[in-house]
This record gives structure tokens, sequence and C-alpha cells, in this order.
């Protein structure tokens, strides 16, 4: 029976997810429970390399606090070639490994949805990638924490834009995405703009990021004033990096939305931090490292953006 809400010429979609971190995790147990609603959505996860399919379970905590454990189907060379789309949620700095091995195995016109933190992956793709097939950006504000190997909890509802970047599709396919994606994990919207919200996600991350990795702080501990100064001249270069790429960012409004992230998350640790406490290579070179290298291509000073990612990087 299809899920009630979801119309039955919508209802027909394969997906796949590559990754298994706690954003893959969660997109996949979400998914997972629509599928068993109905029955013409299909979902399976793969890793790197691709796999052959096997029965493993991981456990979910939901944001309410209860914890199941789920079955985790890993998708074979046949799955891929017959999916959908195959949602990536990997680190930036993973995105084109991942793809490598999986791609030869999907279909012409399987669209690749990217899922992940910074900018600058789709110009490491190559063009036989990003010219032949439909490329998608997903943003997404949901806090998911990954405890220990296939254990994740669902720290935070949020919401979830998605918009094409590369290639096209059809308005059934958008419509059709969207709808099978919002009632897996609501809210989700198609947006036309997705590039412009990248940007503004981006400041958020060059902000945050950063500055609690290097300082050892919860997100809301950057709102004591003592950053406000530095905050102001990492906005004023990065709008006017955006600006020579086309994209007009105001920077009071992109100081609100920085402070509004970091009130809203305010006892979080943030992904950066939590890498460099781990141990593990960060995002940086897609964060601040992405300004800085914009900034040198069209010849613009990013002095603190420059000199954050180069003390993220020495960490």
């Amino acid at each position: 029976m299809v899920h009630s809400s979801l119309s039955k010429k919508n209802s027909d979609m394969n997906i796949i997810i590559l990754g298994q971190g706690a954003i893959g995790l969660l997109w996949y147990r979400a998914l997972q429970h629509l599928a068993g609603n109905s029955p013409d959505i299909k979902v399976k996860i793969c890793s790197r390399p691709a796999q052959q399919a096997t029965r493993q379970t991981f456990t979910f905590t939901a944001f309410s606090g209860l914890s199941e454990q789920r079955p985790l189907m890993a998708a074979d060379n046949k799955a891929l070639n017959e999916c959908d789309h195959l949602l990536a949620c990997v680190k930036s700095y993973q995105v084109k490994q991942a793809l490598e091995p999986v791609l030869p195995h999907l279909n012409a016109d399987t669209g690749i949805i990217l899922c992940h933190n910074g900018m600058g992956t789709l110009t490491e793709l190559p063009p036989e990638i990003t010219n032949k097939r439909p490329i998608l950006t997903m943003l997404t504000t949901h806090g998911c924490l990954r405890t220990k190997s296939r254990h994740i909890r669902h720290t935070g509802q949020g919401f979830s834009d998605i918009g094409l970047v590369s290639g096209q599709l059809t308005t059934g396919q958008k419509t059709g995405l969207t709808e099978t994606l919002n009632f897996a994990l609501p809210q989700v919207e198609w947006t036309n703009n997705i590039t412009e919200k990248q940007w503004r996600k981006l400041a958020v991350n060059c902000v945050i990021n950063p500055l609690t990795a290097l300082h050892q702080l919860k997100n809301g501990q950057i709102l004591t004033g003592k950053f406000d100064t530095q905050i102001s001249a990492i906005l004023a270069e990065i709008c006017h990096v955006a600006k020579s790429q086309g994209i007009e960012l105001n920077p009071a409004e992109l100081e609100q939305i920085v402070r509004d992230v970091a009130q809203a998350t305010a006892n979080n640790i943030s992904s950066m931090r939590c890498d460099v406490l781990a141990g593990k290579r960060s995002e940086i070179d897609y964060i601040n490292g992405y300004i800085h290298r914009l900034g040198q291509e069209q010849q613009i000073s990013t002095p603190e953006n420059t000199l954050l990612w180069q003390q993220v990087s020495a960490l």
C-alpha cells in the first residue's frame, strides 16, 4: 500500500545511499521506513568500495530518545544500475574518491545528490560526470551524531533544501524526488537558487566551524562578544568573493544568520571540532580554504579566512 500522503504518480523511486556516516544512515533509515509503507520505494546503501549485498544491522536512536535496530541492506552492482538517484553523504574531501568505484555501475540517467559541508567538490569531478548526468546539492540542518560504528542518534530536527547544480531534470522528476524525500524526512523543499543557499551555509560554516575547533568551544560560545570583530571581517571577505562569482550577499544579514544558527545550536559541538578532537581530517579545505582559493584566483585579499584555513590545517 502506498503511503497515504505520497501520490502514486511520484511513488516509484529507487535511491541508494553512499556513505555510512551519521547523515547517510539518518537518510537511509528515513527512506527505509518510508519504503515499509510504500512498496514502490526502494532504498539500499553502499560504502566505499561497492560491496555485495550483506545482511547487517545498525542502531538508530530517534530524536524522541527511542532506539531501534534496523537492517542494513547493501547495494550490489545490479541495484546500482537500477537506481534513480545516488545520495552521496560523505565528507567533501571524500566525494571524488567515493564516487569512482560506483560510477561505472550506474545507468546513464542516475542523478547524483551531493550532501556535504563546504563547496568546491563539483570542480573536482571529471566533465564526463558533470556534463552527462544530473548533479544535485542537498543542504540539511538536521543534527545527527554517530556515537560508535553503525550506531547513530538524531540530535536535532531540521530541514533540507535540494536543487540542481548541473544537468537537467524534468518538472515531474523534481516533484517526485522532492516529495519522496519530504515524506521520508521532512521538511524538504526544492529550490531553484541552491547555489545562493550554498553560499549562505558556507558563510555560517566559515565562522562557526573554525572558531569552535580552534578555541575548543561549543557553538553558542562564539557569541560572547570576543569574536565580533573577527566574525564581521570573515563575512565581509566572503561577500566580496561571492560577488566575484555573481552571488550578492548582505554582510549584516549573514551575521544575523550566523548568530541565529549559533544560538539555535548553542550546546552543540561543530563537525569540525568533532573531527579535530578525533584526530580526523577536517573539511577546512572546502570551507575557509575554498574562500582562500577563490580569493587568489580573483585577486581578492582574504586574510581572515586564509588565516583560519592555515590554523585549522595545522592542528
